[in-house]
């Protein structure tokens, strides 16, 4: 169900964030970013997976003006819609939906 979740996201075509990943989407790494998701959210849960990215602060330091509340909320919004279109049962949908918003504040910086 993670799997298909992510597969699921809108980000890539989201106006309101699509501009955060303009060079993933012009380059091969958009299935880079998709798998370091995969994994990221299957090893919070307890799954089997290792995460081997970079931090979550130092990867988003800097990314143009920064990102809002407003920005960081499209993407958390965008995640439990994910979740619910796959029937994702409320305790893992409540997991990694905490999981997504431990990150705020090292995403959000205006």
């Amino acid at each position: 169900m993670l799997l298909t979740s992510v597969d699921t996201f809108s980000v890539f075509i989201y106006l309101y964030i699509v501009w955060f990943f303009h060079a993933v989407l012009l380059t091969n790494s958009k299935e880079r970013l998709r798998q370091l998701l995969v994994d990221q959210f299957c090893e919070a849960t307890g799954g089997p997976c290792v995460y081997t990215g970079r931090t979550t602060k130092l990867s988003h330091n800097g990314i143009g003006t920064g990102l809002t509340n407003s920005e960081f909320n499209a993407f958390y919004n965008d995640v439990a819609k994910a979740l619910d279109e796959n029937k994702v049962p409320l305790a893992e949908k409540t997991e990694v939906l905490t999981f997504v918003n431990s990150f705020r504040k090292d995403i959000v910086e205006k």
